[in-house]
């Protein structure tokens, strides 16, 4: 056979690159990420392609308004696509499907995880009584345990094992806080294997005594397994109101 024919024949079989799939018709894949990851922007159809408005402040570019910062965020992540003003806001141009996956994983899966992380906790601390709430900054899970005497923070140590963590402890004082707030940080530290910052608040007019608990995604996922381990089998609390903590002298 001819060389040059076989050539021509093997040339004639390769298929040429499939063009690139649009990015309108994941629309509605491109809205419900941001839902999960709680990022405000809006999502609207231009031909082919999707136009993110970016309403939220909390963007991966500065200045936050500018959208030659946000071209120059997309070019060095990998996002095929274009940055424009629109209005006062900036608008991010996706011309492909391509476009869409790469700025989900680029921009919304890490805050997807830390928000589903945060409800994970609100949720399974709620259903075993403790009075809590877990909010997703853009790096950091404030989990917020209020109470009277903080007694739902007390209701939590006791859910990971340390039921006397208030023993000798006067909840009505400030010592008496700092000192549950230290106890509490080192137990979640020996969960977590790193450390961890908790701050105590004295009741107002407005609020009840609360600890906060400053973590990681990383920790809050360890802590979030540990609670679900351990209460599983575990039966809740037969109403909201929690026991007192432990009165006597401060240690």
């Amino acid at each position: 056979m001819n060389v040059s024919q076989t050539h021509a024949d093997a040339e004639e079989d390769v298929l040429p690159p499939a063009p690139p799939r649009p990015a309108a018709p994941l629309r509605p894949i491109l809205q419900r990420a941001l839902e999960d990851a709680a990022f405000a922007a809006d999502v609207a159809v231009d031909g082919d392609r999707l136009v993110l408005t970016v309403v939220t402040w909390t963007v991966p570019w500065s200045p936050q308004l500018s959208a030659e910062a946000a071209r120059e965020w997309m070019r060095e992540s990998g996002i095929p696509g274009e940055a424009r003003r629109a209005g006062p806001h900036v608008a991010l141009h996706l011309p492909t499907s391509s476009s869409v996956h790469r700025l989900v994983a680029v921009l919304l899966e890490a805050r997807s995880r830390l928000h589903a992380t945060a409800r994970g906790l609100t949720r399974e601390l709620k259903d075993r009584g403790v009075d809590a709430k877990a909010a997703a900054d853009p790096d950091v899970i404030a989990l917020r345990l209020e109470g009277d005497h903080l007694a739902s923070a007390v209701r939590f140590a006791e859910l990971l094992g340390a039921p006397d963590i208030a023993l000798d402890l006067k909840l009505v004082g400030p010592r008496g806080r700092y000192r549950l707030a230290e106890r509490i940080e080192y137990l979640v530290t020996g969960i977590t294997g790193s450390p961890v910052n908790a701050v105590t608040e004295a009741a107002c007019a407005h609020a009840d005594d609360s600890l906060s608990l400053y973590l990681s995604v990383d920790q809050a996922d360890l802590l979030l397994q540990r609670l679900t381990h351990l209460t599983r089998d575990s039966p809740a609390p037969d109403g909201e109101d929690q026991a007192p903590p432990a009165s006597g002298d401060e240690s």
